[in-house]
């Protein structure tokens, strides 16, 4: 899994990579996004995608997880041209899973498979912080 967002709080899956080991979680963006310049942003949403194209140029992961990369689409991050040419170089045997919010036409017209996940109502709107067991 390779992160393009980075928040400021912690994610379940990285406890949940930290205990068990079923993958990698690759973040470039060690800072605070939402104290960072849009230009600091940008050079390492470029940086990251520069990795990402690496890591499927080469060809030895069966799954690869660009996550929120739909998000630096959307904050005018990375070009979505660079997307799609990342989509062309994936290797047949590749499994490519990009997330985010809001997935590009051009992306659901090229995709296999695009799931569309909708928040009605969460706890954390609600105050109430991560759960044991479920949030990590």
């Amino acid at each position: 899994m390779i992160r393009f967002a980075e928040r400021d709080f912690d994610y379940g899956e990285h406890h949940f990579v930290s205990n068990y080991h079923p993958f990698e979680i690759v973040r470039l963006n060690r800072g605070k996004g939402a104290t960072q310049s849009k230009e600091e942003l940008s050079s390492i949403a470029q940086q990251t995608l520069a990795y990402a194209e690496q890591v499927l140029a080469k060809g030895d992961h069966d799954v690869v997880i660009l996550d929120d990369i739909f998000v630096t689409i959307d904050t005018d991050l990375i070009d979505i041209k660079d997307l799609m040419r990342l989509i062309d170089i994936k290797p047949p045997w590749v499994e490519l899973v990009l997330t985010g919010p809001s997935a590009p036409g051009e992306v659901v017209k090229r995709a296999d498979l695009v799931t569309q996940m909708l928040l009605i109502k969460h706890p954390f709107y609600e105050g109430i912080g991560p759960r044991k067991g479920i949030d990590y």
